[in-house]
């Protein structure tokens, strides 16, 4: 997502502390824009730097909760610049998503492999219940009168049915691949050589490597009976 133009195009309407920027960004660009403390500031650190965005002071005026940041920024004029040639661009090249489960069934391994229907069930579950989330997000954006559509209502409903429209191919893609998965846990596979070769019987790497995994898992049962908060 831009988030750096949209912190600039918000801050084109006047300064604003970062809680009022993620606020704002998140009221009119729907759930899938939302931004974290730690993400904006981040994000106003390195706008700073930049010198598209400018501190205009500390103020003392109530904050929503403890630690808020209290600064006010300003666009600068680079800032009205970069926000104008992002404006002037044409439409952005479709980025392919980076899927973390999809590292997990490429480095796996035939020792492995067998845990990971359970995660790309978990992923589904995942998806499901954000879903519904957005669902219920886009039931609270209020009917368009017909002659008089609001502006901030069409562009937050573009949003929320994005994010609806990509919840769902995510499922689709991790039916598929359980599937998938499922077809080669059931089947005699070939492994890439260099896979074969580290899991031969016997192999003393191999078994290393299992017992470490196994006390590690102990260790973190045996952590969470004596810590179950």
């Amino acid at each position: 997502m831009s988030a750096r133009h949209a912190v600039l195009g918000v801050l084109r309407d006047g300064p604003a502390h970062s809680y009022e920027l993620a606020a704002r960004i998140r009221e009119l660009l729907g759930p899938g824009f939302e931004i974290n403390t730690g993400q904006m500031s981040r994000l106003t650190k390195v706008l700073l730097e930049k010198n598209l965005i400018a501190l205009v002071a500390e103020t003392e005026e109530p904050v929503p909760r403890a630690g808020a940041d209290r600064r006010v920024y300003e666009i600068t004029q680079e800032g009205a610049e970069e926000y104008e040639e992002f404006f002037e661009k044409g439409a952005n090249e479709t980025k392919l998503f980076r899927r973390s489960i999809l590292v997990k069934i490429a480095l796996a391994g035939p020792e492995r492999m067998g845990e990971i229907p359970d995660q790309i069930g978990a992923y589904e579950q995942h998806c499901i219940d954000r879903m519904n989330a957005l669902k219920k997000d886009l039931d609270k954006v209020l009917p368009d009168d017909e002659e008089h559509p609001r502006v901030d209502g069409v562009v937050l409903r573009l949003a929320i049915e994005a994010d609806i429209s990509q919840v769902k191919a995510e499922l689709a893609w991790s039916r598929y691949a359980r599937r998938m998965v499922s077809w080669l846990l059931s089947s005699d596979a070939v492994w890439p050589a260099s896979r074969g070769r580290r899991l031969q019987a016997g192999d003393p790497a191999r078994a290393e490597r299992e017992n470490a995994r196994k006390q590690l898992l102990h260790r973190l049962a045996a952590r969470n009976r004596e810590d179950p908060c």
